[in-house]
């Protein structure tokens, strides 16, 4: 278990590192109440994770600061308004579209549902031309609930990039530290070809340490 505001900490050493770095404006929302984050609990029919609540309550949206692991580009947080629109609009092209999609092309992570798309990804940050990083609340073994996807638009890939919200953003504050991204002021966060994320070392020895 991690401590109740480690979290927190994550997001500051992150906006500590961009803010002492750069002068690329962060537009960190104040974050969210926790009757908020209940009624999007209730909306979705799920329990979200205690560290993704946690993120929420710290930061509700942030534009252009998340690095993709994948690709040039950088993602931006959705606020829980703009989480539950793309969430029905995706799920909506997977009650009409389920069946033209050819499931067996997809590439899932070990752990991941093997589709293009399921129900109970729920998409937190977008890179503005539908690749998404979505929390898992439906894994399969031996994935872990709450566990960090990529999932792009036009690849067959849907990988797992942390274990956990914790795990995604320590993750992140490490590499800002470490100087594994870079910063242009034009599209925000960029990772460097040196860039190593996420950790499957560090994913591996976790698991095996799990079973």
């Amino acid at each position: 278990m991690t401590e109740p505001d480690s979290v927190r900490r994550s997001w500051r050493r992150i906006a500590a590192w961009i803010q002492e770095n750069t002068d690329f404006n962060l537009e960190f929302d104040s974050g969210v109440t926790q009757n908020a984050i209940s009624e999007f609990e209730d909306y979705l029919g799920r329990k979200l994770p205690s560290d993704f609540v946690k993120s929420l309550l710290t930061h509700a949206s942030a534009k252009k600061i998340i690095p993709c692991p994948y690709g040039l580009k950088a993602y931006s947080l959705l606020s829980i308004d703009e989480m539950i629109e793309v969430w029905l609009e995706m799920n909506d092209r997977y009650d009409r579209l389920f069946k033209s999609f050819d499931h067996g092309r997809v590439k899932s992570s070990p752990g991941v549902i093997q589709q293009w798309w399921a129900p109970y990804w729920l998409p937190f940050a977008t890179e503005g031309s539908g690749d998404f990083m979505c929390i898992d609340l439906c894994p399969t073994y031996p994935g872990i609930l709450g566990q960090v996807l990529w999932v792009p638009h036009d690849s067959p890939k849907r990988l797992i990039l942390a274990d956990s919200t914790f795990d995604f953003l320590s993750e992140l504050a490490n590499n800002f530290e470490l100087g594994v991204y870079k910063i242009r002021k034009d599209d925000g966060v960029v990772k460097t070809p040196k860039a190593s994320f996420p950790s499957r070392s560090l994913r591996r020895k976790k698991r095996k340490s799990n079973t």
